[in-house]
């Protein structure tokens, strides 16, 4: 199911704004949600981190 209905066929571009807008607000009570839930993304990777201190020192790749 869609979490943001946008009006009109075609939508007009203002509600496509507010659609996006919407969904900014979402996105954004769902992260304060999973923060108080979980923590900060900070928080869990500095408790993974204590958990598996290895992870903190194997060097990072990026591209081929």
């Amino acid at each position: 199911p869609p979490d943001v209905f946008v009006a009109g066929c075609p939508p007009t571009p203002e509600a496509i704004l507010e659609g996006l807008l919407e969904m900014k607000k979402i996105i954004r009570e769902k992260r304060e949600a999973r923060a108080e839930r979980e923590g900060t993304w900070r928080e869990v990777l500095k408790k993974e981190l204590e958990k598996n201190p290895l992870l903190a020192q194997q060097p990072l790749f990026v591209g081929s």
